[in-house]
């Protein structure tokens, strides 16, 4: 079981993906200032989704700059 994060696309849309697959439950992404929108996916080991593709939890955070 992994989670996939994602900075500025949706939830299930690819790219800009970062994967916690190895037990990580920190990581660092490197984001501009202004608004961001991150969302968090988890799947199983065969990148199987544990809920439908899009019903990921996303966060919207403010980097100052």
């Amino acid at each position: 079981n992994h989670i996939d994060l994602a900075a500025e696309v949706g939830c299930g849309e690819g790219g800009g993906t970062v994967h916690l697959d190895a037990g990580e439950r920190e990581t660092t992404l490197e984001l501009s200032p202004g608004e961001h929108t991150i969302c968090a996916q988890a799947y199983d080991d065969r990148h199987t989704g544990h809920h439908p593709v899009g019903d990921g939890e996303s966060v919207t955070v403010l980097v100052a700059g």
